[in-house]
């Protein structure tokens, strides 16, 4: 028995030495592991990719046709065994490379793709590479700040390895130059003036402004040149759907004007020698200015918005003082769910409030005869958009009942417009006329000429005969 438990001793004796010897060997390879003591490093051998786009002023791009970058991860040494690299796109890196090289990239909105590389065991390179792809239109990137994509090796698998942090980092860096253009803002592409023949009222075309802008400050003063052309007319009625005619173009001059070096916009004005009086089809009158010359170093015309159109419309607003209310055709007394859904200052577009005290404006929608809406400000001109709630057919006229007792606070100016939903939708409305008095009207009643279907009623540029305006009944009509 003893013989035998003395066997177990050293036999357990020479497992305990082995395992510690063991342990102590794993030990040894672990510390080896961590990236204190590893030998091999990983890294990315190309820190920045650069890539130069330049974009004309018509927005087309050369210099490359497409954005792809493929690279490689590598390691200092032979890999011990496969070594898995993992890279990752590091947004706050933008922040800090702009701090750190006094730029202003933007961050390139492009995605990554076979983020996953292997170095296989007994080389120092992958086989296989991540990508970088923009799969956008390169008209897009189009801020001459330029673009940036930080990437960085994230985390890695293997043995005997650590992340070389000093070249962890690759950046792909698109700088955009850009082609200096004129243009007109779509927003600011046309001016609509409205005649009433029936109520003598023209607005003035000669003298119509307008601003021309550029994509950049002009390094130098460039002269523009501006000249009606009745030949685009066609295309824009097509377009739009319109049928507007033509005025002669020897009816207006050439425009000639100066940017001044270092601007980036310019004001400009229509010249118009005809009569507007003889515009009265109902059709409407349209004159197309194209610029036709820039003279400036590296500028040219941005073609797609080159062009500036004039429209006439022209009103057949019946009147506004018609004598038996009847003959607007049948009040709607039923205003459920009409509400007022703009109340602005015409002249800023700051949203306004009706005077303490007063009535809200809503007011206006309900039987209380008591109560008014007022807004007192010196050179007010008031606009107001009115939602039916829905669209209603064949409205033919407005019917406005405004300060009993004092006609100085009631209007004496509007322009009526109307909409339906969807052009609504569309930010366009239909002017329907203008009204023109010399003094304030309380109980004024709107003829149609023909009706309308909309669901939005504006009064816009609504102007008192004092500082202040009051409103008190607002109904439609309908046949």
């Amino acid at each position: 028995m003893k013989n035998i438990n003395i066997k177990k001793h050293i036999f357990l004796a020479l497992f305990a030495t082995a395992l510690f010897a063991a342990c102590k060997e794993n030990i040894h390879d672990f510390a080896k592991k961590t990236d204190s003591e590893a030998s091999n490093a990983v890294y990315i051998a190309d820190s920045v990719f650069r890539i130069s786009i330049h974009r004309s002023a018509d927005a087309e791009v050369s210099g490359v046709d497409t954005i792809l970058i493929k690279f490689p991860v590598h390691s200092k040494l032979p890999a011990e065994n496969n070594v898995k690299v993992t890279l990752a796109i590091d947004n706050d890196l933008l922040q800090i490379y702009n701090a750190q090289h006094g730029t202003n990239y933007n961050l390139l909105p492009l995605s990554i793709k076979h983020n996953t590389l292997t170095i296989p065991q007994g080389e120092t390179r992958s086989r296989d590479s991540v990508e970088l792809y923009y799969s956008e239109n390169l008209a897009a990137l189009d801020d001459t700040k330029g673009y940036l994509l930080p990437v960085k090796i994230a985390t890695y698998i293997g043995t005997d390895v650590k992340i070389n942090y000093e070249e962890r980092l690759s950046y792909l860096i698109v700088n955009v130059t850009q082609q200096n253009g004129v243009y007109f803002k779509e927003t600011e592409s046309s001016s609509k003036i409205l005649n009433n023949p029936m109520l003598s009222i023209f607005d003035e075309l000669d003298g119509t402004p307008f601003t021309l802008y550029s994509l950049l400050e002009a390094n130098q003063d460039v002269e523009i040149k501006l000249k009606a052309n009745n030949s685009l007319i066609a295309e824009y009625n097509a377009r739009m759907g319109t049928e507007y005619l033509a005025i002669p173009e020897e009816d207006f001059g050439e425009i000639d004007i100066t940017m001044d070096a270092g601007a980036s916009q310019v004001a400009g004005a229509i010249s118009y020698t005809g009569n507007l009086s003889t515009l009265t089809d109902p059709k409407g009158y349209i004159v197309p200015f194209e610029i036709t010359s820039v003279t400036g170093n590296d500028i040219k015309a941005v073609n797609a918005r080159k062009v500036f159109y004039a429209i006439i419309d022209i009103s057949t607003l019946h009147s506004w003082d018609v004598t038996d209310p009847a003959e607007l055709g049948t009040k709607v007394t039923d205003r459920t769910g009409y509400s007022v859904i703009k109340f602005a200052n015409a002249n800023t577009g700051a949203e306004m409030n009706p005077m303490n005290g007063a009535g809200a404006q809503n007011n206006m929608f309900t039987d209380n005869n008591t109560q008014y809406w007022l807004v007192q400000q010196s050179g007010i001109k008031l606009d107001i958009t009115v939602d039916l709630g829905a669209e209603v057919q064949n409205i033919s006229g407005i019917w406005m009942e405004g300060f009993q007792g004092n006609a100085s606070f009631n209007m004496k100016e509007v322009d009526i417009h109307y909409a339906t939903e969807q052009e609504y939708d569309a930010g366009q409305s239909t002017i329907i006329g203008k009204i023109r008095l010399t003094t304030g009207r309380q109980l004024m009643y709107v003829k149609f000429s023909e009706p309308v279907n909309a669901r939005y009623i504006m009064l816009n540029k609504m102007t008192p005969a004092s500082m202040i305006l009051a409103l008190r009944q607002f109904y439609i009509c309908t046949e």
